[in-house]
């Protein structure tokens, strides 16, 4: 068995796509350049009952319906239609084949194998998956790809489901325009007087294949049903994406909220029925200069859950500001597979990684974005040289250091910046600091260890320190670091 799944009007679906709000319940239409003309390609009911038909020109159809709404084509929503589709129809079948944007044929092999199979159920369920992603479809299930397609062309919004049971009734009366012939073929056929495929079909075979060429023996397999083909197999679709083209640029970015909602909603619904989590999002707002604006967006706990997707976003537009306006709106989303862990008996897991990682955010948007992480050392032996990075919540715990922690020594209180410091040295050759005045250490130092030579970075600007460890007078433990002619107090030790 193979089913066809159809989706009727997509490109006006797709150009209508978050627009329901603003239009309302008013006609629409959509227009295509077909040669050198624009004319309207698909319309909605109600411009159909004013009076508009696809073929005409704007100007023709407008004059049929004042109200009208003229809309382009939507190319970047029409791709993710068609995602969608391929998408709902990959998690049906393991055999699905991409017919065109608005079709996708399924091999139901393996899926169903029991006898007397309610292909009709079987049917309506698949299609009420596809309406619950915003997508409205009509489904054909018959012996063969082509009488699937012929079925699915016939189903009506009353029954979009069409499950052929008997091959030779159900194509008797159907017209034959349906197997899309050339103008030349129909030409003679209608000339012949076969207008449908029951008429083709009482003609015999050898007599149209003589006459019409192969075309017409192919056109006679289908309208009798015979007609088989190997399905061009293609694979799940391994992108997520949303988009939209404003018509007039935007001067904030704060309106996006609502639209992004909807996008999260619908890439969150197709990941839930695929089985897959967000790990990251990308979100692209190209900009009225030809630039692009672009932020990645890590998800710290992987999750198809809408409301924690759509939080990230949320928090990242609050302190967003664009120097110029916003003339469309991207966002991606890669999918990955739901992770599962299990701890030790004695580790615990952050309880909620995601809100976490939305306070970090918060945070970075009053204080700056380098202000708020985890500090990572530099490669470098330069003192004090650290960066903040965000922290890592699937990375196993740092290991422990070899020794213990007798290993470690007294722990330094290093002072950011270092204190400055007069140091009065010694005279004998190693110039060894006897006396130091500055805000925390004042004295004579009784005690010294160093130096300890520091240098590195020559390639670039190049720097060299001598450290010494030094303990006062009144007992105080202290690190100096001589840098050319100037002192400074690095930190005290905790005795």
């Amino acid at each position: 068995m193979f089913c066809a799944l159809f989706s009727p009007g997509y490109r006006l679906a797709a150009a209508l796509r978050y627009r329901e709000e603003s239009l309302g319940s008013r006609p629409a239409a959509v227009v295509d350049s077909e040669g050198s003309a624009t004319v309207v390609v698909e319309r909605t009911p109600a411009a159909a009952s004013a009076g508009v038909e696809e073929g005409m020109t704007p100007t023709q159809a407008l004059a049929r319906c004042l109200d009208l709404q003229i809309l382009s084509r939507a190319p970047a929503a029409e791709r993710s239609l068609a995602e969608t589709l391929l998408g709902v129809a990959c998690g049906a079948s393991a055999y699905v084949e991409a017919t065109a944007p608005n079709l996708c044929t399924l091999d139901l092999q393996g899926c169903r194998r029991a006898e007397g199979m309610d292909w009709a159920a079987w049917g309506e369920a698949l299609r009420a998956r596809v309406a619950a992603l915003g997508l409205g479809a009509r489904l054909g299930i018959a012996g063969n790809p082509d009488l699937a397609l012929l079925a699915a062309q016939c189903a009506d919004a009353e029954n979009p489901v069409r499950a052929v049971a008997d091959a030779p009734r159900f194509l008797a009366g159907l017209p034959l325009r349906l197997l899309s012939p050339s103008a030349p073929v129909a030409a003679v056929l209608e000339g012949w007087g076969v207008t449908t495929l029951g008429e083709l079909t009482r003609l015999k075979r050898v007599q149209i294949a003589a006459r019409l060429g192969p075309e017409g023996a192919r056109l006679w397999d289908r309208a009798c049903g015979r007609s088989t083909r190997l399905l061009r197999l293609v694979r799940a679709p391994e992108r997520y994406e949303e988009a939209f083209d404003f018509e007039q640029a935007l001067d904030t970015a704060q309106p996006l909220l609502f639209l992004l909602r909807r996008f999260v909603d619908q890439l969150a619904a197709r990941l839930d029925d695929a089985g897959l989590v967000a790990g990251e999002m990308r979100l692209a707002l190209p900009l009225s200069n030809g630039a692009r604006y672009e932020r990645l967006f890590q998800i710290p706990s992987p999750t198809a859950n809408a409301d924690v997707l759509f939080r990230v976003l949320d928090t990242h537009f609050e302190s967003l500001r664009l120097e110029q306006t916003l003339v469309g709106v991207r966002l991606t989303v890669e999918p990955v597979r739901p992770e599962h862990r299990q701890f030790r008996l004695f580790e615990n897991a952050l309880r909620d990684p995601n809100r976490f990682a939305e306070t970090l955010a918060r945070i970075s948007a009053v204080v700056g974005s380098g202000n708020v992480g985890v500090p990572e050392l530099k490669s470098t032996h330069k003192p004090d040289q650290f960066t903040l990075a965000m922290p890592d919540f699937g990375a196993p715990p740092a290991p422990a250091l070899p020794g213990g922690p007798a290993a470690v020594g007294l722990p330094l209180r290093r002072f950011r910046p270092p204190l400055p410091a007069q140091v009065h040295e010694a005279a004998e050759e190693a110039r060894r600091p006897r006396y130091v005045v500055s805000e925390q250490a004042h004295g004579r130092i009784v005690d010294v260890l160093g130096p300890y030579r520091l240098s590195g970075d020559w390639w670039e600007t190049g720097w060299s320190a001598e450290e010494w460890d030094v303990q006062m007078e009144d007992g105080g433990l202290f690190r100096l670091s001589r840098q050319g002619a100037f002192w400074t107090v690095e930190g005290c030790y905790d005795v």
